[in-house]
């Protein structure tokens, strides 16, 4: 028989889902991975981290979410970051063509690695 070349899938899990969750850059995707890391916009000033967390929670396990403020005024800047602890989390999520969240539509798309978390820049967000 041949010589295996790298390591076998993990048992029970599609080669697409195979990343280790705690895996460095395994919530960005990429390689075959589904992205477990979303970009929210849009978000109602009025939201707060703990709605913001219930609303993708309906998905599954979050195992991080967080509305962006602004360091000076402590008030929303529209926008937040959302990452499930599970890729059939992630994938939930966006079979969901639609989020409504407190009465606003907001957008959520996968989020890209900033230039600290080992990616080339990554999307939007200037100073404040």
């Amino acid at each position: 028989p041949r010589p295996m070349m790298g390591a076998p899938p993990m048992m029970g899990m599609p080669p697409t889902m195979g990343a280790p969750p705690g895996a460095p850059g395994a919530e960005y995707g990429g390689r075959g991975r589904v992205a477990r890391k979303f970009f929210v916009g849009g978000l109602p000033s009025s939201l707060g981290d703990g709605d913001f967390r219930a609303y993708f929670e309906q998905f599954g396990a979050v195992s991080d979410a967080i509305v962006m403020v602004d360091r000076s005024t402590g008030r929303s800047r529209g926008f937040g970051f959302v990452t499930f602890a599970m890729d059939e989390s992630a994938l939930a999520c966006m079979r969901a063509k639609r989020h409504e969240i407190h009465g606003k539509y907001v957008d959520c798309k996968s989020a890209e690695p900033g230039p600290n978390e080992g990616g080339g820049g990554g999307g939007g967000g200037g100073g404040g």
